[in-house]
């Protein structure tokens, strides 16, 4: 399983409620804000009744961010095709989140906001096309050592087809998502129709070994 990092969301702001740290979008007004914050001041909670919470929320944060990855991995999967012999990696469980409601539930995480902000849980959130683009990164490891087997084989058509599908990838809707695509294809993928591996080779450390062709 990959490591995959939280993205910084733009236009969002960090809220805080109940002890549990998300995002909201921004458009509340200051006093719309304001006079929330007093009804909640009014309203103490106790402590399990914040366990409660937060478990409910990273609860709900965890069928957010599911849903969101299966939309964006059916979707992309429609669109990239695999070469024979790979798949895409496993999609990604989460278990951070379940990490957090088991130590709430065990009493080993305090559901409550300090001023050091320790000890709250923490509700993940990723951008739109994130998971998307951990697939368009298997996908490039799929055809792209494809084609180093290729050149390894001496089936020169072959290799011309697999170039002309990385290069194809500018046309999709993913491309955006790599700004350095350009430069992948200058010093990765084109050699190949040299027979040379050696920058395609240099690139196969990024790649899980399942989306790496024998």
């Amino acid at each position: 399983m990959r490591t995959i990092h939280r993205l910084t969301i733009i236009g969002v702001a960090t809220l805080a409620i109940g002890g549990v740290v998300g995002t909201q979008i921004a458009g509340e007004t200051s006093a719309d804000a304001s006079e929330q914050a007093k009804v909640d001041s009014s309203q103490p909670q106790s402590e399990e009744e914040l366990r409660t919470a937060a478990i409910g929320e990273l609860e709900e944060n965890k069928t957010v961010v599911m849903s969101q990855q299966s939309s964006e991995r059916t979707e992309a999967a429609a669109i990239l095709t695999m070469p024979t012999g790979v798949e895409f990696g496993e999609p990604e469980s989460f278990d951070e989140i379940d990490s957090q409601i088991a130590a709430l539930k065990s009493g080993e995480l305090n559901p409550s906001t300090d001023e050091a902000g320790e000890d709250k849980p923490t509700l993940l959130w990723y951008e739109d096309g994130f998971f998307a683009s951990l697939m368009a990164i298997d996908w490039k490891c799929g055809w792209l050592s494809t084609g180093i087997n290729q050149v390894k084989d001496g089936d020169a058509a072959e290799v011309q087809e697999t170039v002309d599908m990385l290069h194809w990838f500018t046309t999709t809707e993913y491309a955006s998502m790599f700004p350095d695509y350009e430069e992948f294809l200058t010093y990765s993928v084109d050699p190949l129709l040299d027979g040379d591996t050696t920058g395609a080779e240099e690139y196969l450390p990024n790649c899980l070994p399942e989306t790496i062709a024998e």
